[in-house]
């Protein structure tokens, strides 16, 4: 995410990278824990000023951070880079068990970019691939980390006139 980051500023866009610590206590339920997360990156995108609705970028676990603060706060736009692709699968139970499925409507545009290998298990499991809203794009790339994935999201940013 550093290296996506430190990209957009060389065309055009302002960045701001946010680092969320565990709580202490670790919390125990798992509402709790994402409220906590939610609050946190609320409470930084709030410091940052920014005169206009972010675009929030989240990544493999960190969606489901993302996902939680958009269901709650205005957005611009979401990039979803190798999401869980629900919260019953098996990665997001390891974190999170008991975690019930998110019911925000997707009225902005949302992007989900993941490797070909993923692709199905993407269309198949997550719940915005499969209600097919119109909001929601997805587009495979070969590396999440490479410049494929960079030019990809750039193009994305470009057709929603972001």
């Amino acid at each position: 995410m550093q290296t996506l980051a430190a990209q957009f500023p060389s065309i055009g866009y302002n960045t701001m990278e946010i680092d969320i610590d565990m709580p202490s206590p670790l919390a125990s339920q798992p509402r709790s824990l994402l409220t906590y997360f939610e609050s946190e990156l609320s409470s930084q995108i709030r410091l940052a000023a920014i005169p206009f609705r972010p675009v929030i970028f989240a990544r493999s676990a960190g969606a489901l951070i993302a996902q939680t603060y958009i269901s709650s706060h205005p957005a611009s736009a979401l990039v979803l880079i190798a999401p869980t692709p629900s919260t019953s699968c098996a990665e997001a139970k390891a974190l999170l068990p008991n975690l019930q499925e998110f019911n925000y409507e997707p009225r902005f545009p949302i992007l989900i970019l993941d490797s070909p290998e993923r692709e199905e298990a993407q269309r198949k499991e997550n719940r915005l691939l499969r209600n097919e809203a119109p909001a929601v794009d997805f587009v495979s790339v070969n590396s999440v980390d490479g410049q494929g994935a960079f030019v990809e999201i750039q193009r994305w940013l470009d057709s929603i006139g972001v």
